[in-house]
């Protein structure tokens, strides 16, 4: 009798496990667009992004669509600027600048936006610096100029390089995130990060053991690597998937999807929605982007 009802208990047990692994794979399927609902080229809606999210949107539309699409990705001024112009139906940037404000009130064209992903702007030096770790009050006065020489952040007796962004992509988002809106020194010319590419694969950052700079953390880990540098902790709080995501590294770049606001084109509103459903949010962990799950706003 005991072993009749022990067999019938795992009989049970057994028709659970059937149950439950039914309905989570048929949950994992319905979260997946079907075949005959995914784009095609003449469906899918224009699209355009900064470049820390080319990669991302790259793998969005490979997932979305049934045909190979060619893109045709910019940065971020110019995404905004052919979301305004109606040249795109849908972009992935951070949020606007005083430029891209400017260009919404001369065309008449509000925005809505909705969060997506994060990255950070990291500090990188040459990994034989002694200094691993700046407060965020340090990043300021080196960039302000009123620290000049590593010796004062207890560092070798030489004069702070402080590589600056001259293009409006990052920089923009340094000026606000990292110096709150405030002035930076004027750098000198060599001091300057002319091109949109990475600034650590740029000949004006030479990586010399006094030189500092700033790149997104995703650019610099992920697309261009380089094992002579390192990144500085800010606050103690070292930059890495984990802090970003977490929301523990300070100096954070949030990053949108951006719509005209009252958009009513179905494949622009279906494209947005998988971008944020479940099968969405499995594309940013695969493509190793940071995303904070709760904290997602309109």
């Amino acid at each position: 009798m005991k072993k009749s009802k022990k067999t019938n208990t795992l009989i049970y047990l057994f028709l659970i496990i059937i149950i439950l692994s039914g309905c989570i794979i048929m949950y994992l399927k319905d979260n997946k667009p079907k075949e005959n609902n995914k784009f095609d080229k003449y469906t899918m809606p224009k699209v355009d992004a900064s470049i820390e999210m080319h990669s991302l949107l790259k793998n969005y539309i490979k997932e979305f669509s049934k045909d190979d699409i060619e893109l045709s990705l910019t940065d971020t001024y110019f995404a905004y600027r052919k979301l305004i112009t109606k040249q795109v139906d849908l972009i992935i940037v951070p949020k606007p600048t005083e430029n891209e404000i400017n260009l919404m009130t001369e065309n008449n064209v509000d925005i809505e936006m909705t969060k997506l992903v994060y990255d950070g702007i990291v500090f990188i030096v040459n990994k034989n610096n002694t200094i691993d770790n700046l407060t965020i009050e340090q990043v300021n006065n080196i960039y302000n100029g009123t620290i000049k020489n590593w010796y004062a952040l207890n560092g070798n007796n030489s004069n702070i390089l402080s590589y600056q962004y001259n293009s409006d992509n990052i920089k923009n988002s340094f000026n606000q995130i990292v110096m709150n809106g405030g002035k930076t020194k004027v750098p000198n010319k060599y001091e300057i990060k002319e091109k949109q590419s990475n600034m650590i694969d740029s000949f004006t950052y030479n990586n010399s053991i006094n030189s500092i700079g700033y790149s997104s953390y995703y650019y610099t880990d992920r697309i261009h690597t380089n094992e002579n540098i390192k990144y500085l902790s800010i606050n103690n709080v070292k930059p890495s998937y984990e802090t970003i995501s977490n929301g523990k590294y300070p100096f954070l770049i949030e990053y949108y999807i951006v719509t005209r606001k009252g958009e009513t084109n179905k494949n622009v509103l279906k494209l947005k929605n998988l971008m944020i459903s479940n099968n969405g949010e499995e594309i940013i962990k695969s493509s190793k982007y940071s995303f904070i799950k709760n904290s997602r706003e309109t």
